[in-house]
C-alpha cells in the first residue's frame, strides 16, 4: 500500500471518511477526536495510525 493510496476526510463534526486504494469506510469518532483536527495518517506493519490534535476554539478553557 502506497501513501498516495490513502485519503482522510472530515465529514461534518462527527464521521471521518477513510479511503485506502478503492475501499471507503465512514467511522463516527468519539466525543475527544470530534473536537480535534485530523492531522495525517501514516501505516504501521498492517494498522492505520490516525493522527489528531486538540482545536482550542473547541476546547472549553476554566
Amino acid at each position: 500500500m502506497e501513501r498516495s493510496e490513502i485519503t482522510l476526510a472530515r465529514v461534518g463534526a462527527d464521521e471521518l471518511m477513510v479511503s485506502v486504494g478503492s475501499q471507503r469506510r465512514m467511522l463516527t469518532l468519539p466525543s475527544a477526536l470530534r473536537r480535534c483536527d485530523v492531522t495525517g495518517a501514516v501505516l504501521r506493519d498492517d494498522r492505520l495510525v490516525v493522527s489528531f490534535v486538540p482545536d482550542p476554539d473547541l476546547w472549553v478553557r476554566t
